[in-house]
């Protein structure tokens, strides 16, 4: 399974539900999370995509901790299982 399908599919559930999850990419910026996702009651949670088994990497992981220090809130994913779970965490049918 492959990265991007677990992102694409997040993606798609969670604009049916409401959000919008647009692809995070500051410019002349690495490490950010994959997407920022603007929940319909007005919070916003950043989300990290991986394939099966792979984990953030080192700037990655600085990235995260600096938005969590900020009190953010970052996740990762790599899973369709763990992509679900947020999508019934935020936005429950």
């Amino acid at each position: 399974m492959l990265e991007q399908a677990i992102e694409d599919r997040f993606v798609r559930r969670a604009e049916d539900r409401g959000a919008l999850a647009p692809k995070f990419e500051p410019p002349g910026s690495n490490g950010w999370p994959d997407r920022i996702v603007f929940l319909p009651d007005g919070r916003v949670l950043l989300v990290e995509f991986k394939a099966p088994g792979e984990r953030p990497r080192r700037l990655q992981r600085t990235r995260h901790r600096q938005l969590r220090e900020r009190d953010h809130v970052v996740h990762v994913c790599d899973s369709h299982e763990k992509a679900d779970a947020l999508i019934e965490q935020y936005l429950p049918a």
